[in-house]
């Protein structure tokens, strides 16, 4: 047995060479595919967290604008509903704001959000809430929407 070992040597060493050969394509294959379904589990994970958050945003901006007790609820006292309903927003914006600075929104994402919250300002209270309150919020934050909302 040792004889016919010694005598195919080469030929076994060939083998072997093929099949390693062939586990390193098969392993760099399998990586490869894995890369993909990453990629792809990111974009979808990406694509339900939106879709959560419009949601979330919907129901919330409905809860607030339907019922002053509401906001009251919320806020501990009875803001003009105006007021809650818009500091409420901004804060939902604010939020998803800083999901795109983590890059967890693109900014393929978060411009259909961004020009949503900018039409909340095409009232002058709007204007005039968010100037009072711009400062407590994130300096990247005011300056992206200042920079939207222009002089």
């Amino acid at each position: 047995m040792k004889e016919w070992f010694t005598d195919y040597k080469d030929v076994i060493a060939g083998f072997a060479g093929i099949a390693t050969a062939i586990g390193l394509l098969a392993t760099a294959t399998a990586i490869a595919v894995a890369a993909l379904q990453l990629r792809d589990q990111r974009r979808l994970n990406r694509a339900t967290a939106v879709y959560q958050v419009q949601q979330d945003a919907r129901a919330m901006a409905a809860a607030l604008l339907e019922s002053p007790a509401r906001a009251k609820a919320v806020f501990g006292r009875q803001p003009p509903a105006g007021k809650a309903a818009i500091a409420s927003v901004i804060n939902f914006y604010s939020a998803v704001f800083q999901l795109r600075q983590y890059q967890v929104l693109d900014a393929d994402t978060w411009e259909p959000f961004a020009k949503d919250f900018l039409v909340m300002f095409e009232s002058e209270g709007s204007r005039a809430q968010w100037d009072k309150s711009k400062s407590s919020f994130d300096p990247t934050f005011v300056a992206d929407i200042e920079r939207r909302l222009g002089p």
